[in-house]
């Protein structure tokens, strides 16, 4: 019975650890983006049909455009 729980012990699986990925720095980010600038939000349009709406729903989102850092971005610009 001995050698039993000594082979269900050296056989039995072990912990497991899940990779923990680092998070990106903001110049990373910067860096792998299309377009950066700084702007403030003018509308937001939200394509769903109610009364059911869901996260994967498109969203128009409208800036003002204050400051571009990277890519071509105009006064007013639409994300889509």
């Amino acid at each position: 019975m001995a050698a039993v729980a000594l082979v269900l012990s050296v056989l039995a699986p072990s912990i497991a650890m899940a990779c923990m990925c680092m998070p990106l720095t903001k110049p990373s980010y910067a860096h792998q983006a299309t377009l950066v600038f700084t702007g403030t939000v003018t509308g937001v349009d939200v394509h769903s049909s109610p009364p059911v709406y869901s996260s994967i729903d498109p969203v128009d989102v409208t800036f003002d455009v204050e400051t571009v850092y990277k890519g071509a971005v105009t006064r007013t610009f639409q994300v889509v």
